[in-house]
């Protein structure tokens, strides 16, 4: 990815003091994920632009996701260590990016020049390749700041038309700015546009939401869902954000920590967790699959049972994978011996995954595309064929319960589709039916009269 920054009048010379970056030289910056360039492709007496481009390695980060595995279980052969999804968080990077080459620019400190460092300047930025499917978000959420916004989105020469609208744009954002805010602002804004962070989002950063962001933030019209993206909607994260804005505060009180820690944690997904041992223990299950096991929140308690004397987690994302591992290497100083963890993909066949009393598969389907799940039902119930198993789904109807889902809106975007109840029962009754089991449905969570729960699952028992 590309981002320049141009100052043009009297004061253009101050930019490259500013940003502490010699003009006469190429400057280079070894980033953990890959190299920065910084360099000046305009320098005159009335306009100076600095350029920065970030190129990712994708091979340095797969390597080095290999040597920080905690124990080799989750690792194979071939190709498995060069698949990752962080190369495709662009945004995320080159946010990380624009921090740490401009550091001292963000900080607004500048020994040679301290007269500018307050001092509000002719700015233009220019973000290349910004992943934006909306031409209104940018307008939305630089113009309020006091910027001109314009988009350029390059038109298709029709190779690639089957893949639909071409989701990148070129944004221009220009205005009489302190050259300290505008990085901030970039900072926290461009990673919104694509959706993804390329490490673990947790309480810290909401701390550095408010600290960069709190003193424009609080009163921009679209806070709340700037404040969202950028925490990548983690709603409990979303909200302590929200509530310390509203409070006026840099930094979190325990009060407030645990005033939303309690209420907006998800106390479902603990329930949810809860029901499931509960299921697993009633079927006196002895080995056990978690199909989509994620980052690793049930193995942990599974683990710790000691009726479960085998147990597979599976799930497609490898970054999931090692954060499952982490987790667990952790409680148990080291790996369980009970327990393997392995990539793979719901829809294939997988001789591993044979043999097992149980299966569990939370809040899983909702991520496949409709016209996958025939296939999904023939693997887990034809061909896996365990004794039981445990299948949670959100309910679409309890949608409407949460403030920030617009109307139509599904509970995550990775999620594919979402069952009604009634969709899921006829689902559930069809697949349990054409596979030899027997089916009881229920539901999780907090009931509303009309809306019914936030989750519903299905115990499948194999009969005879």
């Amino acid at each position: 990815m590309l981002v320049t920054i141009t100052c043009r009048g009297p004061e253009a010379s101050d930019l490259s003091y500013l940003l502490h970056k010699n003009p006469s030289k190429i400057n280079t910056f070894d980033l953990k994920f890959g190299r920065a360039v910084v360099f000046y492709p305009v320098v005159s007496a009335e306009t100076v632009t600095c350029a920065m481009m970030l190129d990712i390695d994708p091979l340095f980060l797969a390597k080095e996701k290999g040597q920080k595995t905690a124990s080799q279980s989750v690792r194979q052969s071939g190709l498995f260590d060069y698949i990752s999804d962080r190369p495709y968080a662009s945004t995320s990077f080159l946010s990380v990016a624009l921090a740490r080459v401009f550091n001292t620019a963000k900080g607004g400190r500048c020994s040679e020049r301290p007269e500018a460092v307050d001092r509000e300047l002719d700015l233009t930025a220019q973000v290349f390749c910004l992943p934006c499917e909306h031409d209104d978000k940018p307008f939305q959420f630089f113009e309020p700041l006091g910027y001109e916004v314009s988009l350029q989105r390059r038109k298709s020469d029709g190779f690639l038309d089957f893949l639909g609208a071409n989701p990148y744009v070129n944004l221009t954002i220009r205005g009489r700015v302190v050259l300290s805010k505008m990085i901030q602002h970039l900072y926290i804004l461009i990673p919104v546009f694509g959706g993804r962070k390329h490490y673990f989002v947790g309480d810290d950063e909401v701390d550095k939401l408010l600290r960069l962001g709190g003193d424009w933030l609080k009163t921009h019209p679209f806070r709340d869902e700037i404040s969202s993206l950028y925490l990548s909607r983690f709603r409990y994260l979303t909200a302590l954000a929200l509530e310390r804005l509203e409070d006026g505060e840099a930094g979190a009180t325990e009060e407030v920590e645990r005033s939303a820690k309690a209420n907006l944690r998800p106390r479902l997904s603990k329930e949810r967790l809860e029901v499931i041992l509960h299921e697993l223990r009633l079927s006196g299950a002895r080995s056990v699959l978690d199909l989509g096991c994620g980052e690793g929140r049930l193995l942990l308690r599974m683990a710790n049972e000691k009726m479960f004397e085998r147990i597979i987690g599976l799930d497609i994302s490898t970054s999931a994978l090692k954060k499952a591992e982490e987790r667990l290497f952790k409680a148990f100083k080291g790996h369980p011996s009970n327990l393997t963890l392995i990539q793979g993909a719901l829809t294939y066949a997988d001789s591993r995954l044979k043999g097992f009393d149980a299966a569990v598969c939370q809040e899983v389907v909702e991520h496949l595309d409709a016209w996958r799940l025939p296939i999904f039902q023939r693997v887990l119930f034809e061909y896996i064929r365990p004794k039981t198993v445990i299948l949670t789904t959100p309910n679409v109807e309890y949608n409407v319960r949460f403030p920030s889902l617009t109307e139509n809106k599904l509970r995550h975007e990775d999620h594919r589709f979402e069952f009604s109840r009634a969709e899921f029962a006829q689902w559930a009754t069809k697949a349990a039916e054409s596979y030899g089991y027997a089916v009881r449905v229920s539901d999780l969570g907090e009931s509303d009269a009309r809306s019914g729960r936030p989750t519903q699952m299905g115990v499948f028992s194999l009969c005879g």
